[in-house]
């Protein structure tokens, strides 16, 4: 009993801590400096999210798999925003 609230209290704080730092790397998009590496780092988190979904999805992790699908849509947001930032800045030169 004691090790599952442990266990409890562990996931809970992991998921807080998870949907902070996504909220503040989302309010943040526009102050993101575009370089040769943005783009690639993006599509790493964006096909890492998705395989962990899969996995999870696939293994009843039902719970992850929820956690793991706000990650997605967060790096899909940040994904869409930086290439909008990159086409204004192509479209002004």
């Amino acid at each position: 009993m004691v090790g599952t609230q442990a266990n409890d209290l562990l996931s809970g704080s992991a998921i807080i801590l998870g949907m902070s730092q996504m909220i503040i790397n989302m309010y943040n998009v526009k102050k993101y400096t575009i370089d040769k590496h943005t783009y690639t780092y993006l599509y790493l988190g964006i096909v890492a999210s998705f395989l962990w979904l899969t996995y999870q999805y696939r293994n009843g992790y039902n719970y992850s798999a929820m956690y793991s699908t706000v990650a997605l849509f967060s790096q899909i947001y940040i994904l869409y925003k930086v290439s909008s930032k990159d086409r204004e800045i192509s479209e002004m030169k």
